[in-house]
């Protein structure tokens, strides 16, 4: 079931990484969102800041959450992608990039870019379902 406020969504949390870090980390994500609901470009470094405490979190601990906030089950958050090539950013699409990356093209011309792995970067937006349970009534 999909939760209906910010207390759902952290007891799902609570359940699921009992006693490890990624309960705390995915409640300081969550807090994160309720305060930047119309967010439109959450870089993935920005989520090794965001902790309660204010230490950087560890590689597996954040890649962890954010693969499981941006899945399926509670899905607050969803994944963009951006080509990036002297400083000029453009949005692909999930197709765009994984075509680009395994091909090696550039994928906004089509022409083969041995280097485009580097250029292709995955952020995040709060999904609509973040904006329904955390914009929702505590």
């Amino acid at each position: 079931m999909a939760p209906q406020n910010k207390h759902d969504a952290i007891e799902v949390l609570a359940a699921l990484w009992n006693g490890r870090a990624e309960a705390d980390f995915g409640c300081a994500i969550i807090d994160y969102l309720e305060t930047h609901l119309d967010a439109r470009h959450i870089p993935f470094s920005e989520f090794f800041r965001i902790t309660a405490n204010g230490e950087f979190a560890e590689q597996d601990v954040v890649l962890n959450i954010v693969n499981y906030l941006s899945g399926a089950h509670l899905h607050l958050l969803s994944n963009r992608f951006e080509y990036i090539e002297d400083d000029s950013a453009t949005e692909i699409d999930s197709l765009q990039a994984k075509a680009a990356y395994r091909a090696s093209i550039n994928p906004l011309t089509g022409q083969f870019d041995e280097t485009v792995k580097k250029k292709i970067f995955v952020y995040f937006v709060p999904s609509d379902t973040a904006r329904e349970v955390l914009g929702s009534v505590k």
